[in-house]
Formats: structure tokens, sequence, C-alpha cells
């Protein structure tokens, strides 16, 4: 059912540029904690508790996505490879610190173990998937490209 009045036609590009720029915000915290934190310190844990292959890469890698992806994705920048690679990032963190040490989704208790990363990657698809929306460098870049062939 729709909202009589509201044509999704036009307004769902401000809804995806509302996502993309809330998930950039929150993937530019991340990454930045991770960095002020200390990569070695995440290189550690990936590598101690996580098991993760090749850690203080691979931490890197992860802050790299996290704080560069986050600023790309505010401003609209390469936002559909960023989505694919913050997805990627998502994946690979519910793989390792829950999936492969056996953490289920709801624990006996009912509470929910890796949510946060589920949404995280379900919103980086979704936006890789539909594209920026509206006030996006990349927005603008193809509007250009228009006008350039046309």
């Amino acid at each position: 059912m729709y909202i009589r009045g509201l044509d999704v036609r036009v307004t769902a590009r401000y809804g995806l540029a509302i996502l993309r720029i809330v998930l950039g915000i929150a993937m530019l915290l991340h990454g930045w904690g991770k960095l002020s934190g200390g990569v070695g310190n995440v290189a550690g844990f990936f590598g101690g508790q996580l098991g993760i292959p090749a850690p203080q890469l691979m931490a890197w890698v992860v802050t790299i996505v996290e704080l560069v992806g986050g600023i790309l994705l505010v401003v609209g920048f390469l936002t559909q490879i960023v989505g694919i690679l913050i997805a990627l990032d998502m994946l690979g963190a519910i793989l390792f610190a829950y999936l492969l040490r056996g953490v289920p989704f709801l624990n006996e208790g009912g509470a929910i173990s890796w949510e946060k990363e589920a949404v995280f990657a379900a919103a980086a698809l979704c936006i890789a998937l539909a594209g920026p929306g509206a006030w996006s460098v990349d927005d603008v870049v193809a509007e250009n490209r228009t006008r350039a062939v046309t």
C-alpha cells in the first residue's frame, strides 16, 4: 500500500540519499575508531581471537574500506563500488566474528548477536544495487555525462 500523494518514483532517490549518508557516517566512525585505536590492535584481535588470515593486511584493508568508504558514501562518490566493498566487509565480520565461532543470530537468552553487521551489509547492498540517490557526486557526474553525449 502506498501513501496517497507520495510518489515513490519521485521520492525514492531521497530515501536512498538518506540511507547512503547515514551508512557513510556509521562506517566513517567505525573506520576512525579502528585508526585512532591503533590498527595494530585491530590486527592483534583479527589474528589472535578471530583467526583471520594476514591479520595486519586485513586490519588495514578493513580500516581503509570503512574510513575512506564512509567518506565516499557521505559525498556520494563511487557509491556502488563502495557499497559492494562495505557489504563484503560486513559479511567478513559476520563470518569471522560470529558464524565461524559458532555464535548464532539469536542466543539462548534471545539476544541478537550480529544484527548491526547484517543491517549494514543490507544497506550497503541496497546502495550498490539502486545507486546513490540524490545529493551525490555520482549523480552530478552522470548528469554531466548525459549532457555531453546528447
